[in-house]
């Protein structure tokens, strides 16, 4: 953690209360704005949570958010029952979505596909796709708070939490824009990938997956290095199957994406969504 005095602490926060919370409510921490209004008390306002989703997926892209809430009470309450998306309920996320977008600062969101994680792995694609939702937001944040990790690429004062997607405000803002979206991308992914219920699992590799990768090998947004993952077929099923093309031009990226999803309740250009004044950032 860097402080506003500019030292440097690079270990995980491991809040006291992540245990207490699960104790009261297992596996439903609720997130809190306690990281937040510490930052705010020091004189700094853009304070931006970070979260990434897909690290475990088996074909797709590792897709990162960066979400600036307001400080503000009234603003916030539109946002009421933001916690990690993994715990939320399909249309609750949907929900919250929209809400998150229309209050926030400024929001970013940014990827690696599946090819770059097959050269440098899921850990430096997850940083990359972080790094570059921040580079998204569109003002230069006084703060980062971080889901488990740090970003050593980026020049900003950055705090790693552990279950910061449970228990920060900003972080589990960023973890539901990041689901939504990917979530989006995937179901995308699924009409140029016919067979593979892409629109179901969104890449995990669930029963449904997995015997598809059976019946047909892989396709071309699969991550081939994750292949020792796939649990239900061995090395040998996958590899004596020819790559399937998709059927399309290209895959999908973020912009593509939120233009071909009528139900979408912003432009592909608003993915940034600059309400402060810009700054301009330091050198990554």
């Amino acid at each position: 953690m860097r402080t506003a005095a500019g030292s440097v602490d690079a270990r995980p926060i491991r809040p006291r209360s992540a245990a207490s919370a699960r104790k009261a409510k297992p596996g439903k921490p609720r997130a809190s704005r306690r990281f937040e209004l510490h930052l705010y008390r020091q004189g700094l306002s853009l304070v931006a949570g970070v979260d990434e989703v897909g690290r475990g997926c088996l074909a797709g892209p590792v897709l990162a958010a960066a979400v600036i809430l307001p400080d503000d009470a009234a603003k916030l309450r539109r946002i009421s029952g933001v916690q990690d998306s993994k715990v939320l309920k399909l249309d609750d996320r949907e929900r919250l979505y929209i809400q998150i977008m229309k209050i926030a600062v400024a929001v970013g969101v940014g990827l690696c596909s599946h090819r770059f994680i097959d050269r440098y792995g899921i850990a430096p694609a997850s940083r990359m796709a972080m790094s570059k939702a921040v580079g998204k937001l569109g003002v230069w944040p006084d703060h980062l708070l971080i889901d488990a990790l740090r970003l050593p690429l980026l020049n900003c004062p950055q705090t790693a939490i552990i279950d910061g997607d449970a228990l920060c405000l900003s972080i589990a803002s960023a973890s539901i824009v990041a689901k939504v979206t990917r979530d989006r991308l995937m179901t995308i992914a699924a009409a140029k990938h016919p067979g593979y219920g892409f629109q179901n699992h969104k890449g995990y590799g669930t029963p449904e997956h997995h015997h598809a990768l059976i019946e047909s090998g892989p396709c071309s947004i699969h991550r081939l290095t994750f292949r020792p993952a796939f649990a239900s077929c061995s090395i040998g099923e996958l590899t004596s199957q020819p790559l399937r093309e998709p059927q399309g031009q290209s895959e999908p990226t973020v912009d593509s994406g939120l233009r071909q999803l009528p139900s979408i309740a912003i432009s592909s250009s608003a993915l940034i969504v600059p309400r402060a004044s810009a700054a301009s950032p330091p050198p990554v």
